[in-house]
């Protein structure tokens, strides 16, 4: 009867999972010596259960090697098993680590769910708070007593006065902002002078003909400095009449070349156009020198100055196409003061005009 109680308990008694592969270790004893080995492999094996059977696809023995070589430790493990022969290799700078991810992939590779499970920190217990206490009900609110027949009555307020309806009272409308604009507003006049009451700086280069002050057509080229308001204008221009040469009778020909400085003032008016049309009225004057000389074949040529001086009657156009640039357009009306001129062989050969006329276009640059 006892043996069968014996046999009984034996059979009850669950079975004991695997403590891992058998391990065969050659590693230098300062990396890990063989007992701590099979310590560290067992306590990483042992949330094994004891239904887990041999893990790692049948994994008997395992050889761990370990050399140092120039780059650090070699590791070379050999899994042997019911699947056959697998190899694996790596390196790493210190021995101890090595040997220590040695054991580790062993573990893993052989039962990967207990590994995890034993790496795997402990979480501390939820402490789940207390019931809560019902809350507190207060009495409800005694109810206030209607007044009996011997309390005073409350005091009547006096009515408010009625409003007039919102109909019987007279609104004005809102009066809407008068916008004005820099370009297409009609032409200025001098009420408009506030609107606009900075002085600007206006930079030129002009160019053009001129038949005058010598009684010939020359080419002009100039500057011209310029200081204006919203309806007024003063300039200063220097002009150079560029060279001509004129032949006369064989064998006689003449050039002749001069400057001009001269200043004016302008009403400047404007026109209600999308971009600003300005149409400046100047009047002023100018004074320069003509020089003239006999050139080849001429006989015993020679060169002589004359001094001119002129009123100047100018119309213009000027179209501000761009806030600070501006293309001119004038029509110079001269009236010459004084008679002079040039001779070639005793005849007068050019001099200068009572009245001329000058076309001159040019573009300004208007600061700031």
């Amino acid at each position: 009867m006892l043996g069968v109680l014996l046999e009984l308990s034996a059979l009850g008694e669950p079975p004991r999972a695997p403590e891992g592969p058998a391990l065969s270790w050659e590693v230098p004893a300062e990396c890990m010596d063989d007992t701590r080995a099979r310590d560290r492999l067992g306590a990483l094996l042992s949330e094994r259960g004891p239904d887990s059977g041999a893990g790692g696809g049948g994994i008997e023995r395992v050889e761990v090697r370990i050399r140092e070589v120039d780059a650090g430790f070699a590791v070379r493990l050999r899994f042997i098993g019911g699947l056959g022969v697998d190899e694996r290799a790596f390196v790493d700078e210190s021995c101890a680590i090595a040997a220590e991810a040695a054991l580790l992939v062993i573990a893993v590779s052989y039962d990967p769910v207990a590994t995890t499970t034993a790496l795997a920190p402990s979480r501390p217990a939820v402490q789940r708070p207390s019931p809560l206490s019902p809350p507190e009900v207060s009495d409800p609110p005694s109810p206030v007593p209607a007044p009996g027949p011997e309390d005073p009555a409350p005091a009547q307020l006096a009515p408010r006065p009625a409003l007039e309806p919102a109909s019987t009272l007279e609104s004005e409308p809102p009066r809407q902002p008068t916008r004005r604009s820099r370009r297409g507003r009609g032409p200025r006049t001098r009420g408009d002078a506030g609107e606009a009451s900075s002085t600007r700086v206006g930079l030129g280069i002009l160019g053009g003909a001129s038949f005058g002050p010598l009684d010939l057509w020359q080419g002009q080229l100039g500057a011209e400095l310029s200081v204006f308001g919203p309806l007024w204008r003063a300039s200063v221009h220097g002009l150079w009449h560029a060279p001509r040469t004129v032949r006369y009778a064989p064998p006689l020909e003449g050039r002749y070349q001069g400057f001009a400085v001269g200043a004016r003032g302008c009403v400047v008016p404007s026109l209600p156009l999308r971009a600003t049309v300005e149409l400046p009225v100047c009047l002023g004057g100018e004074a320069g020198l003509i020089r003239g000389e006999g050139v080849a074949p001429t006989p015993n040529p020679r060169a002589a100055t004359v001094a001119h001086g002129s009123l100047i009657l100018s119309p213009g156009l000027r179209w501000v196409a761009l806030e600070r640039m501006a293309l001119t357009a004038s029509l110079d009306l001269l009236v010459g003061l004084g008679r002079a001129g040039f001779t070639l062989d005793e005849d007068v050969a050019q001099s200068l005009v009572g009245v001329g006329l000058r076309p001159l276009i040019g573009l300004e640059l208007r600061l700031p």
